[in-house]
């Protein structure tokens, strides 16, 4: 290998080991301080790297920059309902409400592909882009209890989700949306 094709190589390598461990720690940041001005009701659950938000390259190839998803619970049930073979209707607790958060590079650019893709799942939306990161956001469930929710699809004829927030929108964090960019920003 020649030494300019060398070089080319190392320097890249450097530009993505700096950009990883800068947006690990500004991950850690923002965790620490998600979780410090949560709701009472609130936790952080779960945190996964090398992550894409929700929606954003539904069924396309993707290589380029992933994230960290921050997963916050809240203290809201999330049922199931599913009609069993004799037209009874059954409701279930499943889960609880959650918000996902993606912490991503401020360089993560979202699919415009995707708008052309039938029948795609709603995407997580931007809420706060700073030169340092971007952060999105999409309300979901927490499934707590996986067998209910394997029981509902195997015996069900007919299921619904009437309160997840995936369909409703809604979380009992009601100001979530307006109090997160406010603790993000100075970050």
């Amino acid at each position: 290998m020649g030494t300019r094709r060398w070089f080319i190589l190392a320097s890249a390598m450097v530009s993505f080991l700096v950009e990883a461990v800068s947006a690990n720690g500004t991950t850690s940041a923002l965790a620490t301080k998600i979780e410090a001005a949560l709701p009472k009701s609130w936790s952080v659950a779960e945190r996964r790297s090398g992550v894409l938000p929700e929606g954003h390259y539904w069924g396309q190839e993707y290589s380029g920059a992933r994230g960290e998803e921050i997963l916050l619970q809240g203290s809201a049930d999330v049922h199931v309902s599913w009609q069993d073979a004799k037209g009874e209707w059954h409701s279930d607790v499943v889960g609880k409400e959650a918000l996902k958060l993606y912490v991503m590079p401020s360089t993560y650019r979202e699919s415009l592909l995707r708008f052309f893709i039938p029948k795609r799942p709603v995407s997580a939306r931007l809420l706060v882009e700073t030169p340092s990161f971007k952060v999105y956001a999409y309300p979901s469930t927490r499934v707590l209890d996986k067998e209910k929710v394997d029981r509902a699809i195997k015996q069900g004829k007919a299921i619904r989700w009437p309160d997840s927030p995936e369909n409703t929108g809604s979380l009992s964090w009601g100001s979530w949306s307006a109090d997160l960019p406010r603790m993000l920003k100075g970050v």
